[in-house]
């Protein structure tokens, strides 16, 4: 018996907390960029380094967030990949080959919690098609 009323006085106490003590806080999120944009630049050929860079038009990834970026060769000519240097704002493409590449880029801001697991939010999505020269 005394065993029930001690498990009893445990779970009215935490039943107590529980609806005493206030629940999670969130912080308001942030709005989408608005209008982002991708623009590439550097000389299409063979060995030349060509900078993909991020424009959010202002907005700004908050803090304890960061930015990951994944390029993605959809088409291209047969021999090596291209050497891919991410970063934000910028990232860097050193083509190996000439020909036609079809090219998918993705900006997601990550946020991770303390407790494991983490939240993506897309902010850029585009294809963009290079014809590398010699």
């Amino acid at each position: 018996m005394q065993k029930i009323l001690a498990s009893a006085r445990v779970f009215g106490t935490l039943l107590l907390l529980f609806l005493v003590l206030p629940g999670p806080v969130r912080a308001a999120e942030p709005a989408p960029p608005p209008d982002a944009n991708l623009v590439l630049r550097g000389e299409l050929r063979v060995g030349q380094p060509v900078e993909a860079l991020f424009d959010l038009k202002g907005y700004e990834i908050p803090m304890g967030s960061y930015a990951s970026i994944k390029v993605i060769f959809i088409d291209k000519p047969d021999g090596p990949e291209p050497a891919v240097r991410t970063g934000y704002p910028t990232t860097t493409i050193t083509f190996h080959q000439p020909g036609e590449y079809r090219i998918g880029f993705l900006l997601n801001e990550v946020t991770k919690g303390s407790c494991g697991g983490a939240l993506a939010k897309n902010l850029l999505e585009a294809q963009r098609t290079l014809v590398i020269t010699k």
